[in-house]
């Protein structure tokens, strides 16, 4: 950025495989502890989870930024776009250990709508989580299989135990670290 030079990446977005993508980065931006680039591309303004980026090229070839550019508006405009070009969406009703909230919030939060209900009397707190696809929520949700317990709908449900499948197939069944 600094650079002020295109760049070249491959990125992996949720449930889909990496692509190619050229942009005209422009900024970073930390949302509850994660980082993402405000970029611009054939298509526009777009943002980037950093993380998913899996490999960065720096081109010869100048960045071309609006001179009103301010990256608080396009963050805001971005993040109001992408909900609007949703399909209709997943909600996944799942409950959260209340002591798993911050992580939940801070990982899945940063692009999902959460609602949050009451605690019950076990210490979990019932949310509701609007997702694009069964798949990505199940991917999305797998990290925290350890903090939560998905309820509905029974298509995430079957894809995180497809995941967990996958797993087990690959991994095997390890009760102890290996060294």
């Amino acid at each position: 950025m600094r650079a002020g030079l295109q760049v070249v990446i491959d990125y992996e977005p949720p449930a889909r495989p990496a692509a190619e993508r050229v942009l005209h980065p422009h900024g970073l931006v930390c949302k509850r502890g994660v980082w993402y680039l405000v970029a611009t591309t054939e298509a526009g303004f777009r943002t980037y989870r950093i993380s998913r980026v899996r490999s960065v090229r720096v081109t010869d070839d100048a960045v071309d930024r609006p001179a009103d550019f301010d990256l608080a508006d396009v963050w805001t405009a971005v993040q109001r776009d992408l909900l609007s070009r949703l399909p209709e969406p997943v909600v996944v009703e799942a409950d959260v250990e209340k002591a798993s909230l911050r992580r939940l919030h801070a990982t899945i939060g940063n692009w999902w709508h959460v609602d949050q209900g009451p605690t019950d009397d076990r210490g979990y707190r019932r949310v509701t989580i609007r997702f694009a696809t069964a798949a990505g929520a199940a991917s999305e949700l797998v990290g925290l299989a350890d903090h939560i317990r998905v309820i509905s709908p029974d298509q995430v449900i079957a894809e995180m135990a497809r995941i967990g499948d996958r797993l087990v197939e690959r991994y095997g069944r390890r009760s102890e670290v290996t060294r």
